[in-house]
């Protein structure tokens, strides 16, 4: 091989590194301003209190309110703030907005109602839980049931979730409440019972999400949400602690 071919070759050679070279640092800046625009969805610690719905014939406090000041169900009624319905907020810390937000609720129903009706059953209580297609059901002697539609809160969707740097009011979902009246049933039926409850650590709820990116590109994510116990008065008559929510994976 001549001198000149060997400086072709070596031409050759440094061009296509050169290129290679290129096309790598292109397709890295490529992923990284698709990274720099992909939503990341996170749900923060709402701390709560649980009383008797008003307009439940039922003695379980399954009515979940907001708790802002965090002092919980001791606190003097007269001077405590106003409360509302609890709501978690959806904060989109990323840089490029969700868009067509599905979340799928789920969470071992039998599993609960089993707890719950073997409470019940141990206890004072005459009332009984049973599950079908269309919801959760509470019958009592002597009163008046409840229904609560599990398969109508199963799924929730939402146009979009802007980041928290452009979002002025921050979007918010509702727990299911087929959830939160089994939770408040486990405390109040296991706190009337001899001998109290087995255990304050109530079953997870899990959040299935789906959302595009500005990009089209689908993400799924899957969240646990867990509600912690702080304070329980009396027979179970009222309650309060926090939810806590971490990712399970991406």
């Amino acid at each position: 091989m001549t001198i000149d071919q060997v400086i072709a070759l070596s031409s050759s050679i440094g061009a296509f590194l050169s290129a290679g070279a290129t096309f790598l640092t292109v397709r890295e800046m490529q992923k990284q301003r698709s990274a720099s625009f992909r939503p990341e969805l996170v749900f923060p610690r709402v701390h709560f209190c649980a009383n008797k719905n008003p307009i439940s014939a039922t003695p379980i406090p399954s009515e979940w309110q907001e708790d802002t000041s965090g002092s919980g169900v001791f606190a003097d009624s007269e001077n405590a703030p106003p409360r509302k319905s609890l709501a978690i907020p959806i904060l989109n810390v990323g840089l490029g907005a969700a868009r067509s937000v599905s979340l799928v609720w789920s969470f071992p129903v039998d599993d609960m109602i089993f707890q719950a009706n073997t409470y019940a059953k141990t206890g004072t209580s005459s009332i009984a839980f049973s599950v079908d297609k269309v919801g959760i059901s509470l019958t009592q002697d002597g009163g008046r049931g409840e229904t609560s539609l599990w398969r109508n809160q199963q799924h929730v969707t939402l146009d979009y979730v802007l980041p928290t740097s452009s979002e002025v009011t921050h979007q918010t979902i509702s727990l299911p409440h087929a959830y939160t009246f089994l939770c408040s049933a486990w405390i109040h039926l296991g706190m009337t019972r001899k001998g109290g409850l087995a255990s304050v650590e109530l079953p997870p709820l899990t959040a299935t999400i789906e959302y595009l990116d500005i990009a089209d590109q689908l993400h799924r994510r899957q969240f646990t949400f867990k509600a912690d116990i702080r304070a329980i008065a009396g027979n179970g008559s009222a309650f309060d602690g926090y939810v806590d929510c971490a990712a399970v994976s991406k």
